[in-house]
């Protein structure tokens, strides 16, 4: 039994005392037709509604609707078609299942002659699950390395990330009121893909040229949004990291770059000033762009001034007597140090619930870790960055000769405090920060303070280790130093 529903044209329509006569012609259109079951249900209600029939009762055997009657009858079918494909997706959502999403809704680039084109909740979903398909964070490294499969892996992803944007940019038309939103989705799209490409540079991804287009893109899009709705915390976020974090490793024009930096900074104190303003409630949902915008800030000042150690091991050698340890190339020493500081203490107390001058003395690694819940930075980072910057700004002291011995010991016993602290902690669970990276720097506040033994143990370890190996030779080279300034000490 044929049981489609058919678009028909009628020629002709005969009435007689013995009954009816419709003459009609089918019309084929895409071979797409209704389920007969749904088409029958909404005619019913349609009916029913319009005062045609009462409920309980059977439909006529030939019912003659107007135009707008048959829009009614589609709208009516539609809704409960698509109801069901919302709780379809929706359970596909809870599993995270992009793949299945995609699977059901696929040509898509045909999606714009579907029953779904007009339905800005579906369209959102559907770019949503292909957005997170085009991830390349989830490629395996290994075909990265393979030049055809990288050039398929590669090829599929952008059709991905094209699909998606041709999504959103529908959702834009049709949901104008929440267009902020749509834009931000495309901005996260290029955004995110940028961060790919620049992880995982050693596989030759993309030309500077093409890293730029997707900067641009996700710039452009973030700051549309935000030209529509400037208190989107997560958008100004996004993009004070562009500037601050990607940018550099795109362009080496050092002037070029440190305007953008800057551009970042100012971004990310926007997300600080917002945050502030929120309620207890809506601060949760925006936490970790807060406390990454602090910890993000201070690293680049600190960043910024890092090669003053180089002049740091010249005087110690003998060779550098009167020059400044600190450049003033970009940043001036004293203010950037007093943000950096300013804002890595904010960020330590916003996450231990204690100001670290107050705590500083008897604060344990146990202490720390009994509050690891409450932490959007690795604690070992952030205490590593601490025990840096506490170490830096004693340099600064020494640098503008500063006589108060005991402002200069609270530094460097702060510093060290923040060293060990780190190196107590649950390493196991660390994913961004290598140890003997921090036992280096560790190395050498020992050697600043003339503990050239404690120095030599805490890097002994690495001597034949890393003797090969030229990512680790700036572990040998503090090594070598300490090893010579420990000499040099017995000969004196």
């Amino acid at each position: 039994m044929d049981s489609k529903v058919y678009s028909i044209i009628v020629n002709n329509i005969a009435i007689s005392t013995n009954g009816i006569s419709i003459r009609y012609n089918i019309v084929l259109k895409n071979e797409e037709y209704f389920n007969s079951t749904l088409f029958s249900k909404s005619l019913y209600y349609y009916l029913i509604s319009e005062g045609k029939i009462k409920k309980e009762e059977f439909m006529p055997n030939i019912i003659l609707l107007d135009n707008n009657g048959w829009l009614a009858v589609l709208n009516n079918m539609n809704k409960n078609d698509l109801k069901k494909d919302e709780d379809d997706i929706g359970s596909m959502f809870a599993q995270n299942n992009w793949e299945g999403i995609y699977n059901k809704f696929k040509p898509i680039e045909n999606i714009d002659r579907s029953k779904y084109w007009n339905n800005h909740e579906i369209l959102s979903m559907i770019g949503f699950a292909i957005s997170k398909l085009s991830y390349l964070s989830d490629a395996d490294k290994e075909c990265l390395n393979n030049i055809k499969k990288k050039e398929k892996i590669l090829k599929e992803k952008k059709k991905l990330r094209e699909e998606a944007e041709f999504i959103f940019k529908r959702c834009i038309e049709i949901d104008k009121e929440n267009k902020a939103r749509y834009l931000s989705n495309i901005a996260y799209i290029n955004y995110h893909y940028l961060q790919d490409a620049i992880n995982n540079r050693k596989f030759k991804l993309e030309s500077t040229e093409d890293l730029l287009t997707y900067f641009n893109k996700a710039e452009r899009y973030f700051k549309d949004a935000l030209k529509l709705d400037d208190t989107r915390i997560k958008e100004w976020y996004r993009l004070g990291y562009l500037m601050l974090e990607c940018y550099g490793k795109i362009v080496v024009d050092t002037d070029e770059v440190f305007k953008r930096q800057m551009e970042g900074i100012d971004y990310l104190r926007k997300v600080i000033n917002l945050w502030r303003e929120l309620s207890e409630d809506e601060k949760k949902r925006c936490k970790y762009e807060y406390i990454n915008s602090l910890y993000n800030i201070s690293k680049f000042y600190q960043e910024a001034l890092k090669s003053f150690w180089s002049n740091v091991k010249r005087r110690l050698q003998g060779n550098l007597l009167n020059t400044n340890l600190f450049s003033k190339n970009h940043i001036d020493p004293k203010q950037g140090l007093c943000y950096a500081k300013e804002y890595l203490e904010e960020c330590f107390k916003d996450q231990y619930e204690q100001d670290i001058n107050e705590v500083i003395d008897k604060i344990t690694h146990e202490d720390i870790m009994k509050t690891y819940d409450n932490w959007k930075i690795e604690a070992i980072d952030l205490l590593y960055r601490l025990g840096l910057l506490y170490f830096m700004i004693y340099w600064y002291l020494i640098d503008i000769n500063c006589k108060d011995i005991d402002k200069l010991n609270s530094y460097i016993n702060k510093s060290k405090k923040c060293y060990e602290l780190s190196l107590k902690l649950n390493w196991k669970e660390n994913k961004s920060m290598q140890r003997d990276f921090i036992e280096e720097r560790f190395a050498r506040l020992y050697i600043t303070i003339g503990q050239y033994d404690k120095a030599i143990n805490l890097l002994e370890k690495y001597r034949d280790k890393y003797k090969d190996k030229e990512s680790k030779k700036y572990i040998l080279d503090t090594l070598d130093l300490a090893v010579y300034l420990n000499i040099r000490k017995r000969v004196v």
